[in-house]
């Protein structure tokens, strides 16, 4: 009877292992690393995405892993493709790359792509550093998302680091906000609704050089911060259409009340191209029409570009695309 036993319990492991076969292995660089993540074309499967030096490759499973996007970086050593974030609710998704250089003086730069595109719409000048951790979430209440990320700078000795986080918007890369420098190592930030007030906050701790640690927490100091949730906005902006455009757009606009709004148009580097509106406007549906031209006339080229509203201390940005 015992013996029964020991060999019952030895079958059961046997039995186990052949539930899973292996399908497929394949040598690879030793640098190459590879991840299946991201669902990038949305046909219900996701890729192999795979990663060497300062090239990302993603391979599409479901079609004989042909070669579905391709990114490179020359200027960099290492380019790491960290997460996919809409831009707002709704609205585009951006790929969030990081270009890194590792040897000698380590730098970072953050870039964002749409999905499958050949070009960055945006990116950032090289960081002094390397990401301890990159998140994105709309912490300002405009509607759109911002990326927040962490950067730690060896500085020479044995566990000493200077760190900071930045902020930038999710749209447009452009620097909305950059903390002070720490005398420390960066672990975060993390972004999450801690005080359940409706607007998130900022997490990170800096490990010091002691081995004391401090936790810091940092939220947006804008018109919405100690009040609980923020206020309803008084204004609603929807999409232009037609997007894509090629000679004008309309661009639609409601308002609960009086008010003074400024409405314009800037470029993927955030530099304004025109004025489309100052002034005071009463409360109903608006359409506003931008023509492609700059505010000296010049008919602008091709391209992804922003129409800005802006009414007291709110801020709403849509994207339109112009082809010529």
């Amino acid at each position: 009877m015992r013996l029964m036993i020991v060999l019952s319990l030895l079958a059961v492991p046997l039995v186990l292992s052949a539930q899973y076969a292996e399908e497929w292995h394949v040598s690879q660089n030793y640098f190459e690393m590879g991840t299946s993540r991201w669902d990038l074309n949305h046909d219900g499967t996701r890729e192999l995405t795979k990663f060497l030096l300062n090239t990302v490759t993603a391979y599409d499973g479901a079609h004989n892993y042909e070669v579905l996007w391709s990114v490179t970086n020359s200027s960099h050593d290492e380019l790491f493709l960290w997460d996919i974030y809409p831009t707002y609710d709704g609205g585009d998704t951006m790929a969030i790359f990081l270009a890194d250089n590792v040897v000698g003086d380590v730098i970072t730069r953050i870039l964002g792509y749409h999905i499958l595109g050949n070009y960055p719409i945006w990116e950032t000048g090289d960081f002094s550093g390397y990401v301890s951790n990159l998140d994105a979430m709309d912490i300002d209440r405009d509607g759109q998302k911002e990326v927040v990320f962490g950067l730690n700078d060896y500085q020479g000795s044995p566990g000493h680091y200077a760190s900071k986080f930045y902020v930038i918007d999710c749209l447009t890369g452009s620097l909305e906000f950059q903390s002070s420098l720490y005398q420390g190592y960066m672990v975060g930030p993390t972004l999450g609704n801690l005080e359940g007030d409706s607007t998130p906050e900022i997490l990170f701790n800096i490990y010091l050089p002691d081995s004391t640690s401090i936790l810091y927490l940092f939220a947006y100091q804008g018109s919405y911060l100690g009040q609980g949730s923020p206020p309803p906005l008084d204004f609603s902006v929807l999409q232009n259409f037609p997007n894509p455009f090629n000679s004008s757009t309309a661009i639609p606009l409601q308002l609960t009340q009086q008010s003074d709004v400024e409405v314009s148009v800037v470029n993927i580097q955030g530099r304004s191209v025109a004025g489309i509106l100052t002034g005071n406007m009463a409360p109903g549906s608006h359409f506003l029409h931008w023509n492609g031209q700059d505010g000296s006339g010049t008919p602008v080229a091709s391209g992804m570009y922003f129409y800005e509203v802006r009414i007291g201390d709110n801020r709403i940005r849509r994207p339109m695309v112009l082809l010529r």
